[in-house]
């Protein structure tokens, strides 16, 4: 028993530890980050039932290959943020909407990994989930179709 732990613990620490990003990824995040903050410069304020958002529409973004360049695709999105009140409640519905309001074009909130965690990202309370994340939050990203 003794001596299958050692092992054991040694696969789960580098295995929680992680792959680093490659070079790829780092550029391409470099790059997206880039783009969201030129897109800061036309963003909008939309009032949906009383709650402030901020909504920003990024056109383009870039993804990690297995090479040294990242592919770029001219997709737009928008990235949606609650202003204020900060107390209000909001779903996915009204981030939908904020953005639709501000771009004109349909729009889809694109839940990510939270899109398998949770059951109806359009009517939950999203006020909740932003609440928790403690990370780099740039906001909730909306596909659109313009």
């Amino acid at each position: 028993m003794k001596y299958a732990l050692a092992p054991l613990l040694a696969v789960a620490l580098v295995t929680a530890c992680g792959p680093t990003p490659s070079a790829s990824a780092r550029k391409a995040k470099s790059l997206n980050q880039d783009l969201q903050t030129a897109a800061l410069k036309d963003a909008q304020q939309i009032t949906i039932d009383g709650t402030q958002f901020q909504v920003r529409k990024v056109t383009g973004s870039y993804s990690a290959t297995t090479g040294n360049d990242p592919n770029y695709s001219d997709a737009p999105y928008a990235l949606v943020n609650r202003i204020a009140p900060q107390s209000a409640s909001f779903t996915g519905q009204d981030v939908e909407q904020a953005a639709r309001k501000a771009t004109g074009c349909r729009s889809k909130l694109n839940g990510g990994i939270l899109s398998f965690l949770r059951t109806d990202l359009a009517t939950e309370n999203l006020a909740e989930i932003e609440d928790k994340i403690k990370s780099d939050f740039v906001g909730w990203y909306v596909d659109l179709t313009c």
